[in-house]
C-alpha cells in the first residue's frame, strides 16, 4: 500500500473528570503532531572506531501538536479548549487517526493565535505542548 488517507481524524479533549468523559473538537482542520524527539548523549571517546562520532538516546520530548480550527467562539469545544489555555491546566486528549490508530497524551494549550481576516473565515491555530510521553495504539486489523 503506497499511503492512508488523514481525512477524518479526531482531537478530544478529556473532562478530567473521575470517570472522564472526551469531547471531539469541532471544525479541525490540518493536525500535526506529535513532534517526538529524543536528546543525542555523545559518548565518543578516544577509542571510538574509525574516528567516528558514538551517540546514545537520552531523554524523550513528546513534543508539540498543533491545528487550526474553523474558530466558532460560540462553538462549546472551542469555549472549553480556550478555557484551558487561560487556566493553564494539563489535561488528558486524544488523537484518533483516520485508520482508527489512537495516540493518548497529556498535555496543555501553550498557543492559541486567532486570525480574523478582511475576506475569509474566522480561524485558530493551536498549540497543545504535550506532557509526559504520548502513547500510541495501532489500530486492530480485524
Amino acid at each position: 500500500m503506497a499511503g492512508l488517507d488523514a481525512f477524518g481524524v479526531a482531537l478530544a479533549m478529556s473532562d478530567m473528570a473521575s470517570s472522564p468523559t472526551f469531547t471531539d473538537a469541532a471544525n479541525v482542520q490540518d493536525v500535526t503532531g506529535p513532534g517526538m524527539s529524543t536528546a543525542e548523549i555523545d559518548v565518543t571517546a578516544h577509542d571510538s572506531p574509525d574516528k567516528f562520532k558514538e551517540f546514545i538516546g537520552g531523554v524523550s520530548d513528546g513534543g508539540p501538536i498543533t491545528f487550526d480550527l474553523n474558530w466558532d467562539p460560540g462553538e462549546a469545544s472551542h469555549a472549553a479548549m480556550l478555557a484551558v489555555y487561560y487556566a493553564k491546566t494539563v489535561v488528558d486528549w486524544t488523537l484518533t487517526l483516520a485508520d482508527g490508530s489512537i495516540f493518548d497524551f497529556s498535555g496543555f494549550i501553550s498557543g492559541w493565535d486567532a486570525k480574523n481576516p478582511v475576506e475569509g473565515k474566522i480561524t485558530a491555530s493551536v498549540t497543545i505542548r504535550t506532557s509526559g510521553k504520548p502513547a500510541f495504539t495501532a489500530a486492530s486489523s480485524s
